[in-house]
């Protein structure tokens, strides 16, 4: 699908707009590893699974350097790729570019803002050729609700890859209650590193029983190398940078 003219783009999107997938194509290998299954994040489709979408779907072979969608687009449609490979790009703060995730033969992309119907703010760029199976959003509602076991499929894998995302779109990771004092200066001093930072409220309903830590350990901190630190001292973080991803390090 096409982007949309400059002067009707989202405002503050401008460094988004600025992408060009022919310039990034020698940072993106064609053997790029696919990002692993999760738990129902990524599924592979069955060939009956396939069909189906095939009947409210349309074909089209790609070669490596396609761009399916990119930031910056109104709004995007529901891929899958038959045979070839796709990776989803995202630019993050001092990170740079990050291989999000890497879509390879039966499995489809997406996330929950393609049913939202929300502006585009990554790029699905085609590395190894093949062939996609592209489904306008109106179609795969249609069928969505009439087959219940796609239906599940696809909103599985969506509400998973949203929780699991929100690790993947910040460099530095905190778990803690806002209004604890030690909060803010682990914020400051990441943000004096040139550090993006995302707060997740370790107050909400099962937030610590989902991730183990007890109030004694807030705030808890993932850095951009998979560290875990638990109420560290402001100068815990000196020296922590952002370290892009690449592949299935994680499972966006």
């Amino acid at each position: 699908m096409g982007s949309i003219p400059p002067e009707e783009r989202a405002p503050g999107l401008d460094w988004l707009n600025a992408w060009n997938p022919r310039e990034e194509m020698s940072g993106l290998r064609e053997d790029l590893a696919e990002t692993p299954d999760g738990g129902g994040d990524h599924p592979r489709l069955s060939d009956a699974q396939l069909a189906r979408f095939n009947e409210v779907g349309q074909r089209r072979p790609v070669v490596r350097g396609d761009v399916l969608y990119r930031p910056g687009d109104e709004a995007y449609d529901f891929y899958i790729v038959v045979p070839g490979a796709v990776a989803v790009v995202s630019y993050v703060g001092a990170a740079g570019r990050r291989v999000v995730r890497v879509y390879g033969e039966l499995r489809f992309l997406g996330a929950l803002d393609l049913l939202r119907h929300q502006r585009v703010v990554q790029a699905a760029v085609v590395i190894h050729p093949g062939v996609v199976l592209r489904v306008p959003v109106e179609r795969l509602r249609s069928l969505l609700a009439r087959e219940d076991e796609l239906r599940d499929l696809v909103v599985r894998a969506y509400m998973r890859r949203e929780a699991i995302g929100r690790h993947l779109v910040t460099d530095i990771f905190i778990l803690a209650n806002p209004d604890d004092p030690r909060t803010r200066p682990t914020q400051a001093r990441a943000g004096s590193q040139g550090l993006d930072t995302q707060i997740d409220d370790a107050t909400a309903p099962g937030a610590l029983d989902r991730l183990g830590p007890s109030v004694k350990d807030l705030p808890v901190v993932l850095t951009p190398d998979g560290t875990l630190l638990r109420a560290p001292a402001v100068n815990e973080l000196e020296g922590t940078r952002s370290t892009p991803s690449e592949g299935s390090g994680h499972n966006g």
